[in-house]
């Protein structure tokens, strides 16, 4: 079971200080998707991309970002436009080898203040058991408003 949050206004979103040598920005097509299928390959080891995939969340309304350190792209995450009023910060994801630093944090901050800044109800999503991802959630000052089965 997931617990659904959500954030209204930008005054709710807390302050996250971007750490120093960090840079987080949006993916450009075509420019970054070799960037991108090596961050995936973390996650999917043996699944090949195709640039059609990254088109097709492209055409969904689905723009990713990513978060770098030392020109290397060590976290992702996307704004997914599920509602016109309501934006999910999505698909949040830290290279096993760079979690514990607050990048995942500082690349949720960056998609909710964007979803914030384009008049949109922020919304993000983890499992019950994730209790890692609950605090980032809590810490940028989401509220907790029930659960999804």
């Amino acid at each position: 079971m997931e617990i659904l949050y959500q954030m209204d206004s930008i005054q709710e979103l807390k302050h996250v200080d971007i750490q120093e040598g960090i840079q987080i920005r949006w993916l450009k097509m075509p420019d970054d998707y070799d960037l991108f299928c090596e961050h995936l390959k973390d996650q999917y080891p043996d699944r090949q991309f195709k640039i059609d995939d990254w088109l097709k969340w492209e055409e969904q309304g689905t723009p990713y970002c990513g978060l770098f350190k030392d020109g290397k792209m060590v976290a992702r995450a996307a704004a997914e436009k599920y509602q016109s009023d309501k934006w999910e910060t999505g698909d949040v994801r830290v290279l096993r080898s760079e979690r514990g630093h607050g990048y995942a944090k500082q690349i949720c901050s960056f998609v909710t203040k964007f979803t914030l800044e384009n008049n949109k109800i922020a919304t993000m999503r983890t499992e019950e058991h994730n209790a890692a991802m609950q605090k980032v959630i809590l810490d940028l000052g989401f509220k907790k408003i029930g659960y999804i089965k």
